[in-house]
């Protein structure tokens, strides 16, 4: 993500009087230092949660402990309840950007086959089209290359880019 594109996001984030706010993992503040990165960015980021461990993201953003056993915290249902819990737990947040996955050796927690593999959710307080008061939240699956670091810096650079296809779908 270069800096042009991210002073356009706080930017166009300002114009509509949007809050951000971030639940990570495998990146660990990375998303948020981002987007802080930029002059202006403490009038629409609203913070994050640094969820590193199941009892975090448990503890601080209501992923049920069910959920963790059953799907594991590198998940399609874990990332969509950490942009949730991301959403309705930090003051005037309108989107909400959640990251799980696995940026290197799984540690044996699961096959090394699953290194690289993230999954990205983002929630909103509003619906794309009409722009009504209504929460709606996405997840995609990612496999992304390369070592540790090539991993957490894409998933950033994914993660970015989500919010700004929320921007570009809302009226």
């Amino acid at each position: 993500m270069n800096n042009e594109n991210l002073k356009e996001l706080i930017a166009e984030l300002k114009r509509r009087n949007l809050k951000v706010a971030t639940a990570e993992s495998l990146t660990c503040g990375l998303i948020g230092a981002t987007l802080t990165s930029v002059s202006g960015a403490s009038a629409v980021v609203r913070g994050g949660y640094l969820v590193y461990c199941d009892e975090m993201k448990n503890a601080a953003l209501d992923v049920p402990k069910e959920m963790l056993e059953q799907f594991t915290a590198v998940s399609e249902p874990v990332a969509r309840a950490m942009a949730l819990g991301a959403l309705r737990k930090t003051p005037g947040a309108d989107i909400a950007v959640a990251v799980t996955g696995y940026a290197g050796s799984t540690g044996g927690l699961a096959p090394d086959a699953d290194k690289g593999l993230v999954y990205i959710g983002i929630a909103c307080n509003f619906n794309v089209v009409s722009g009504e008061k209504q929460e709606n939240v996405s997840v995609s699956e990612h496999r992304f290359p390369g070592e540790r670091e090539d991993v957490r810096n894409e998933t950033v650079n994914q993660a970015i880019a989500k919010i700004q296809d929320l921007l570009a779908l809302k009226m």
